[in-house]
């Protein structure tokens, strides 16, 4: 059962140290059982109290801990990249135009729209996208349809040992990442970049595709053509046709 959960969600190479981990699961709660045993034991000779072990954590420094719950504008101010006064501005046009707060800031020229996403990644923990819509390969521009990648605004741009990369304006939440896994059957890592990007590589791919749908349909329109010319003609014809080729 947890093999076949695991290959549902991360693919059928992750369920594979499903195996691994259950046999080293099962050594470390066989120690862990000796352990907790003596220290009951040693309790019950000498009368002290059971001791609790405390498992050792990584968290994040206080000032990284409170940027986390900040929202992106209070960030920028924190950073002195905009003022209070900008931000004031910039959310009162948001409220009435319904755009990005970043593409609020960049249109008023108070910050570069990547100035917003290099926050935004340093928020989150998310990298910069490298996106070259002309360097995508061909089978990654095609892992999902076109018309999915325009409505949730995401570019698949590489894909390496089973973990496609893909380009976001902004953070793509948990629910899309699923569906998108489901689709490509592969781990997938969101990387940042601007709006403009994003709308590029969408134009971009969009004429690629076009183009590689009218090669297509100029080989079938020649291969009904020869069909037909053939077709009209005796078999000697034909003999004689490929004979001269």
């Amino acid at each position: 059962q947890r093999m076949g959960w695991t290959s549902l969600y991360y693919g059928w190479t992750a369920s594979l140290m499903v195996i691994p981990r259950y046999i080293w699961a099962a050594i470390i709660n066989y120690f862990a059982i000796v352990r907790a045993t003596k220290a009951y034991l040693l309790h019950l000779v000498t009368k002290n109290p059971i001791g609790w072990d405390k498992t050792s954590h990584d968290l994040p420094e206080m000032e990284e801990a409170n940027d986390m719950k900040l929202l992106l504008g209070e960030l920028l101010v924190k950073k002195e990249l905009i003022s209070q006064a900008q931000l004031d501005e910039a959310l009162h046009i948001q409220a009435g135009t319904k755009q990005e707060l970043g593409s609020v800031l960049s249109n008023k020229g108070w910050l570069k729209e990547m100035g917003v996403v290099k926050v935004m990644a340093e928020k989150y923990h998310l990298p910069i996208a490298e996106l070259d819509p002309f360097a995508i390969p061909a089978d990654v521009m095609r892992i999902f349809p076109y018309l999915l990648l325009r409505k949730i605004r995401v570019i698949p741009y590489r894909l390496e040992n089973d973990r496609l990369s893909i380009a976001s304006c902004k953070v793509v939440d948990r629910k899309t990442i699923q569906q998108l896994k489901a689709v490509c059957k592969c781990q997938i890592d969101v990387h940042l970049t601007t709006k403009r990007e994003i709308n590029f590589s969408l134009y971009v791919i969009s004429k690629l595709l076009q183009q590689e749908e009218k090669s297509n349909s100029d080989l079938v329109n020649m291969m009904t053509e020869m069909h037909t010319l053939l077709s009209t003609m005796d078999i000697s014809m034909v003999a004689k046709l490929f004979e001269s080729i």
